[in-house]
């Protein structure tokens, strides 16, 4: 379910059954001539949207812009970077009204930065603003109250995932884990896998030699690849909410 197109009635089915809220979180950042400024968030967008198909979750708006830094490129070639303090007001707004709605399990799609980065405490701690302000809103003592009367999930309102959060490497013959890195391989065929029309390899030959270290293993980018790791991902996911 897109959150966009659901209806009054659905919002109360969804509340009633706890079901899970997807939230992707990007960035708007350079990575290379060949990929779109918006990989980050199409890959989270691109993988939720799949999850949305085989289990029974919301996918929420995306987030597309978080710190870049500057690190790959300048605003010159696209590059945005976002303020952490903007990120900050934006999410925590974002998961207080999720939360207002009634939704009470929120899986940030991590596609920037990984969970030692900027934008995942950004959304961890807005996460756990956001569920004070549930726990407050009860009253003093609520932590005395009968067990039925608690608040579902409120210390795990907010979850921040890799992309591989919930997959098992040991079902798969590989000796590598899922491949991601900036612009390169990993990405630039999660990219070819999920959005066909949007890379661009040729492109590569105007870029300036030589590539960056980031880019050093581009050429070995394969969509079949890409597909099995999207597919290996998106059943990790599945997987984990059926259960």
């Amino acid at each position: 379910m897109n959150l966009l197109h659901m209806r009054p009635c659905d919002i109360e089915k969804a509340v009633a059954k706890n079901i899970p809220v997807l939230l992707p979180l990007g960035a708007v950042e350079y990575h290379g001539q060949h990929m779109p400024i918006g990989t980050d968030t199409l890959i989270a967008e691109g993988l939720c949207k799949l999850i949305a198909q085989k289990a029974d979750v919301i996918v929420a708006p995306a987030i597309p812009f978080s710190p870049t830094m500057h690190w790959a490129g300048g605003a010159e070639s696209g590059d945005m970077d976002f303020s952490e303090e903007a990120l900050a007001v934006y999410a925590l707004e974002y998961i207080r009204q999720l939360a207002k709605v009634g939704f009470r399990r929120i899986y940030v799609m991590l596609g920037h930065q990984g969970k030692g980065g900027l934008p995942a405490l950004i959304m961890e701690k807005a996460g756990r603003v956001a569920a004070a302000d549930i726990s407050r809103a009860m009253g003093a003592g609520w932590g005395c109250l009968p067990p039925e009367q608690l608040p579902e999930n409120v210390y795990s309102l907010v979850r921040v995932c890799d992309y591989d959060e919930f997959s098992d490497y040991s079902k798969i013959n590989r000796n590598e884990r899922m491949p991601v890195g900036h612009g390169g391989r990993g990405e630039t065929q999660l990219i070819m896998a999920l959005y066909d029309n949007l890379v661009r390899m040729e492109a590569l030959k105007d870029a300036k030699k030589p590539l960056p270290p980031w880019l050093s293993d581009v050429y070995e980018a394969d969509a079949a690849d890409g597909a099995f790791w999207v597919d290996f991902c998106v059943d990790g996911f599945v997987e984990y909410f059926k259960r």
